[in-house]
């Protein structure tokens, strides 16, 4: 990790600098799996790794200063509470949501508080909303009728193109490949629910 503790300085991926939102999704399951550890193995020495685990994995997702990774916290932290019938635990996202906005600094703030700019059609705050939807729609309209089975194939287009993973894979794999990372997706769930 690119990063030292100034707050100004935007935590980035190993490989490239620009990276910043790709990192905050990777730190997302650890933050989560993490967690359900935590409930799942009642030994205290594993439950402290563990946490600071988890402390040192949130500092750094919320200094990519990633809009994705701040919903993907929020709803991530909904869906754990209700899946794993913790309902108290409902109580983080309010949590988290009143650090980012008032507690960390500026740059912080600043990302969170252009999130709303997404939502708010009448207000540019940042153009990269508008370049995706404008992206996704070319993908549906010209690009994945032409393959629509089994796809153009990975790295036929470039990998921040789209954005989005759903649309990445119906492009590249079409619905054969959409369908069996669907299929995953389920498995992984059905093995991870048990242990909440």
């Amino acid at each position: 990790i690119e990063y030292n503790f100034d707050p100004g300085v935007r935590v980035s991926g190993p490989f490239r600098t620009d990276q910043n939102a790709l990192l905050g999704g990777f730190l997302l399951p650890v933050i989560f799996v993490a967690v359900a550890f935590i409930y799942r193995y009642p030994r205290w020495p594993l439950r402290i790794g563990l946490l600071l685990l988890v402390i040192m994995a949130l500092y750094a997702m919320v200094f990519t200063r990633s809009r994705a990774s701040y919903v993907g916290l929020m709803a991530g932290s909904i869906i754990f509470s209700l899946l794993s019938r913790r309902l108290y635990l409902l109580f983080l996202p309010p949590l988290l949501l009143f650090a980012l906005i008032y507690l960390l600094p500026s740059s912080v703030r600043e990302a969170t508080h252009s999130i709303q700019g997404v939502w708010a059609r009448d207000v540019v705050v940042n153009p990269s909303w508008d370049s995706r939807v404008e992206a996704w729609v070319d993908a549906a309209t010209n690009r994945i009728p032409n393959h629509l089975i089994l796809g153009h194939g990975p790295g036929a287009f470039p990998l921040s193109w789209l954005d989005n993973q759903y649309m990445t894979e119906l492009l590249y794999l079409g619905f054969l490949g959409v369908g069996l990372f669907l299929w995953l997706i389920r498995r992984i769930f059905a093995g991870v629910i048990p242990m909440l």
